[in-house]
C-alpha cells in the first residue's frame, strides 16, 4: 500500500508522468494510465486518443464474448492481452473481425448486439 500512495504522489507532482509517452503513437501531451490486465495489474501509458479507442475495442471484445473482469477474471485478462497486443501492432485499425477471428468468436449475435459492436468498432478507426 505503501508504493501506491508513493507513485500516486509522484504522479501528482508529475515527476513520472513527463517521462511517459503513448506505448502506441509516441505522443507525450495528455498521456494516461490504461489498465491492460486486472490481477495482476499491468498499467500502460497512452494519450487519450489511443486510450478511447482500446477502451472501445476491449468494450466490443467483452461484448463479443461475454466475457468481463466480474465473471471471469482470468478469460477477461487473456482476452484483454491478445487486444492489446493485436492494438499496438495495428497501425490502421480497419475492422475489429480480424481481432474477433483471433480470439475465435462466433458471429452469431442479436441485432442489437452486432450494432453495439460496430460502434464500438468504428470509434477505434
Amino acid at each position: 500500500m505503501a508504493v501506491r500512495r508513493k507513485v500516486k504522489r509522484a504522479v501528482k507532482r508529475e515527476s513520472v508522468k513527463e517521462y511517459w509517452t503513448c506505448r502506441r503513437c509516441n505522443s507525450k501531451k495528455r498521456v494516461v494510465g490504461h489498465h491492460v490486465t486486472y490481477r495482476p495489474s499491468y498499467v500502460a501509458p497512452l494519450c487519450t486518443l489511443c486510450h478511447a479507442k482500446i477502451t472501445a475495442l476491449n468494450t466490443a471484445v467483452a461484448i463479443a464474448t461475454g466475457i468481463t473482469k466480474t465473471n471471469d477474471i482470468r478469460r477477461c485478462n487473456e482476452n484483454r492481452m491478445v487486444t492489446w497486443k493485436w492494438f499496438l501492432k495495428k497501425r490502421r485499425l480497419s475492422s475489429i473481425e480480424g481481432l474477433l477471428k483471433i480470439l475465435k468468436v462466433d458471429y452469431e449475435y442479436s441485432d442489437s448486439q452486432i450494432e453495439f459492436i460496430e460502434q464500438a468498432g468504428n470509434r477505434c478507426l
